[in-house]
């Protein structure tokens, strides 16, 4: 069994996104797990969400909107 994990810059935008398809595609995938984790700088802006639900209502929604927004642009 084979296990890639991708995340970070790897899936930051489309460009990306498509050049770790076509090498995805190149690969024997049987018994393959693909494991996709926050894109970008996402994990940052995760945390920020969690910090303002707790700490800073004022502006969760706004981080939740800028966290939405980046990934319906890709």
């Amino acid at each position: 069994m084979k296990i890639y994990k991708f995340g970070g810059a790897s899936i930051k935008d489309i460009k990306s996104i498509k050049k770790l398809l076509a090498t995805l595609q190149k690969l024997d995938t049987k018994n393959t797990i693909i494991v996709v984790s926050a894109m970008g700088k996402m994990t940052n802006a995760f945390e920020k969400i969690v910090y303002s639900y707790f700490k800073d209502k004022k502006s969760l929604s706004k981080k939740i909107e800028l966290a939405n927004n980046f990934h319906y642009n890709i």
